[in-house]
């Protein structure tokens, strides 16, 4: 079945491009604050943008700190005016339908997309793609048009009073997964809706962990001031979700720390760019850990040997026992470690008033569960 390209029709190009030139749209007032909300810390970060359009988001990708971003589309028109309108050195534009991007070589951060992925039939082929393409602990993040807007397959949009006023928005074959076809600015657009239900079981089955979903809709102030976006609380316009590659497995150091979640950690597969390391070594200097920032070299970390400088000497504890992991000893937990998680923990204060929230969560899966992991560890043994 050929794909579709509606955003080449000049009829289609125009009348889109005179909507999202308006100051204000949904757009602008939903669905591009709830998607930027959703994003990671983007510094030193790969992107890959689906259906990228004009380029908007690859460049504020960019300005948002991204070391890369690859923009793709299958709209030559919106691939020239992007490289017109947002053209920068650390964005490359590819003419590409999102149904060919298994085409492309992995290694992503950041995989997103911008209502567009309503335009995808195989929306079970795209996931495992989005999957394979990103790196473990990768996010993908999406915004589409809302399932109960894509079920509609015609005939009247709202039931009205007899004053013509909406009183409820109405639904129709919102259980049947497929293709629906509507005018907007042309005849014959194609959308292919899908429940919630397979949305979210299609990102499961595709080894992707849904962390987060959105319906934005408008708050008081907005509806004082935009009166007319009130048709959103009966139906939003839009969804969105965030979406993880889960880490290709949890490493549990002797002392507990998850060093797969630990921002200094550079064996494979966890290695990190000189930009993050930068950061990290920034990080440890804001929360108190060093007094100074260090280099890219000594704030990195391949795991824990005995040589290395440890103020409890786990590691080598766990040598001398013949064991991986303070949860195999047979004293555990002995006054040593109690006093590991003690100072340890003596440390979360200052780490979650210097940290962003995600900066926080990633030092609290790696350093603040010690006990848990160890216990963890312990239960498994019987």
């Amino acid at each position: 079945m050929p794909l579709q390209n509606i955003y080449d029709d000049p009829v289609f190009f125009e009348g889109y491009s005179r909507i999202r030139g308006q100051e204000v749209n949904a757009n602008v007032l939903f669905e591009q604050p709830a998607l930027m909300s959703l994003l990671p810390d983007l510094h030193g970060k790969t992107v890959l943008d689906l259906g990228c359009g004009m380029g908007g988001h690859c460049a504020e990708y960019v300005r948002r700190g991204a070391e890369r971003v690859v923009g793709i589309d299958i709209s030559e028109k919106m691939l020239e005016a992007a490289r017109q309108k947002n053209a920068d050195p650390r964005i490359e534009y590819l003419l590409m339908p999102m149904e060919e991007i298994g085409r492309l070589n992995g290694g992503f951060d950041v995989v997103t997309s911008s209502l567009a992925l309503h335009y995808v039939e195989d929306f079970k082929g795209l996931t495992s793609s989005v999957h394979r393409l990103l790196k473990a602990g990768g996010v993908f993040v999406f915004s589409q048009e809302h399932p109960l807007s894509t079920c509609f397959s015609g005939g009247e949009r709202w039931t009205r009073d007899a004053e013509g006023r909406k009183l409820y928005a109405n639904i129709s074959n919102y259980s049947v997964d497929g293709e629906r076809e509507s005018t907007w600015f042309v005849d014959g657009v194609k959308k292919y809706h899908r429940t919630f239900s397979s949305i979210i079981n299609t990102l499961v089955d595709a080894g992707l962990t849904v962390t987060r979903i959105l319906e934005p809709i408008p708050d008081a102030a907005m509806l004082a001031r935009y009166p007319e976006e009130r048709d959103s609380l009966h139906k939003p316009l839009f969804m969105l979700v965030r979406a993880e590659r889960p880490l290709a497995e949890r490493i549990i150091a002797a002392c507990g720390n998850d060093c797969s979640a630990c921002p200094r950690y550079t064996a494979h597969p966890y290695e990190k760019t000189e930009e993050e390391l930068r950061h990290t070594a920034e990080l440890w200097m804001r929360i108190g850990y060093r007094d100074h920032v260090a280099t890219n070299q000594e704030i990195s970390c391949s795991g824990c040997r005995p040589e290395n400088w440890c103020r409890y000497r786990v590691v080598k504890c766990c040598e001398d026992r013949g064991i991986k992991t303070c949860a195999e000893c047979a004293e555990y937990p002995c006054g040593n470690m109690r006093e590991c998680f003690q100072v340890t923990m003596s440390f979360e204060p200052a780490c979650r008033a210097a940290c962003t929230e995600e900066e926080y969560e990633r030092l609290r899966k790696a350093f603040f569960e010690k006990e848990k992991n160890l216990n963890s560890l312990r239960g498994r043994r019987g």
